[in-house]
């Protein structure tokens, strides 16, 4: 009888611990300690993570009660090399990465931070999410060769001048670029002055756009029209951005070391050296906020001088022609292949040259700083002067007098009248 009643016992025992750990008993207990790994730390938030198919990606992931901000981390390798590359308010739960490399495979998390019993602490990291970037088509294949395009004579005779960095220079192409290409197809003579990573404001190497300009300007003659970049590098490098001034400022007062104060000085510049049409292109296809507002530093130049605006950065959308497309037409986010100079920017740009090319000169004649003397004296002796009327009777007595300060007077008019030619 003992053995029995002790075995009932034993089954009950196990019965009953079988139903605690399935969830019977005390289930939200268990299932508590089990999901809050850390109490101390925010949940982690779901991930996920795609390609657009041309060279960047789109990671997002999901709201968290209590967050405050996000952090964003990228590695080539799955379990170590993390980098943060964004970070942001919780409000944000989405973010385009386009700094990769064709044919890659990258690794994204990330966590969010905010306020935990109080006290302000990171969160649980997210599950790790991989994705592979498509590889680039062939846009340097030989059959895009300078020399394979049909040239042309539409602008033969002219010649034009380009200064820039390595969109001008042609770093994902093998150094051939717009310059030469629309040089073979119209014609005309071109001279590239381009040197990869440089800067349109003025730096301490002499290698930026300021420097190379002036040293251009007053080597050469006057071109039928100047090409200037403006440059990428000086957002990425978080050169000072400036002010357009409002009112026209002697050239010497203008800080060159600003993105606005070198644009304002090349103008300047070129207008009382040169006189010739001047235009400033953009990058194309980056996304950075501090080059946004150097783009619209442009268009204030623009409404005080007049200058003209090739707009790559607004003017060529990269999710405006396919994917496949795109991979054959861009190395990276910043650079064109050759096939992408030739069927993509040289059709946007070549729309815009003639425009340039035809609009009136520039030539500006420095102010003297004093006015010149035969100005003067004609400002103070002819509204004091009444001209002489042969018609008006003469009061006697005075008619030798009248005529002798008649005959004084009209040499002196001789002699400021040969002064102003």
């Amino acid at each position: 009888m003992k053995r029995i009643i002790t075995k009932v016992l034993c089954i009950t025992t196990v019965c009953v611990m079988a139903l605690t750990t399935f969830g019977v008993f005390g289930a939200s207990d268990v299932s508590a300690k089990n999901t809050k790994a850390n109490p101390n730390k925010l949940a982690p938030p779901t991930i996920s993570v795609k390609t657009t198919g041309r060279y960047d990606v789109k990671i997002s992931w999901s709201a968290v009660p209590g967050a405050k901000t996000y952090k964003l981390y990228r590695s080539n390798k799955k379990k170590k090399g993390f980098r943060l590359i964004a970070s942001g308010p919780s409000s944000i739960r989405s973010y385009y990465c386009d700094t990769m490399s064709p044919g890659k495979r990258y690794y994204f998390k990330v966590k969010e931070t905010g306020i935990v019993n109080g006290v302000y602490k990171d969160g649980n990291y997210s599950k790790t999410k991989a994705v592979k970037i498509a590889k680039r088509r062939k846009g340097n294949s030989p059959k895009y060769k300078l020399a394979k395009v049909r040239s042309g004579a539409s602008l033969r005779g002219k010649r034009l001048v380009f200064v820039g960095s390595s969109l001008t220079e042609g770093r994902g192409s093998g150094g051939v670029s717009f310059p030469d290409y629309i040089a073979r197809r119209t014609g005309c003579s071109v001279v590239k002055d381009a040197v990869s990573g440089t800067t349109t404001s003025k730096g301490g190497d002499g290698r930026d756009f300021v420097t190379r300009s002036v040293r251009l300007i007053n080597k050469m003659g006057r071109p039928d029209a100047f090409f200037c970049q403006l440059s990428a590098n000086d957002a990425t490098k978080g050169r000072p951005i400036g002010t357009i001034k409002k009112e026209k400022v002697p050239i010497e007062k203008l800080d060159t070391t600003t993105v606005a104060g070198a644009i304002e000085f090349i103008i300047c510049y070129s207008d009382q050296k040169w006189g010739c049409p001047i235009a400033f292109y953009t990058a194309m296809n980056i996304n950075n906020a501090r080059y946004d507002k150097m783009v619209k530093l442009l268009y204030q130049a623009q409404e005080k001088y007049g200058i003209q605006i090739i707009d790559l950065y607004h003017g060529m959308n990269k999710y405006s022609i396919k994917s496949k497309t795109y991979r054959l037409y861009m190395r990276d986010r910043l650079h064109p292949t050759k096939a992408g100079y030739l069927k993509w920017v040289i059709p946007f740009f070549e729309k815009r040259i003639a425009g340039v090319i035809n609009s009136p000169s520039r030539h500006i004649v420095p102010e003297p700083e004093k006015p010149e003397i035969p100005d003067e004296v004609v400002e103070t002796t002819e509204p004091a002067t009444e001209p002489y009327n042969p018609a008006e009777p003469t009061v006697p007595g005075e008619s030798e007098e009248s005529t002798g300060s008649d005959e004084s007077e009209v040499p002196e008019e001789s002699d400021e009248t040969g002064m102003r030619e």
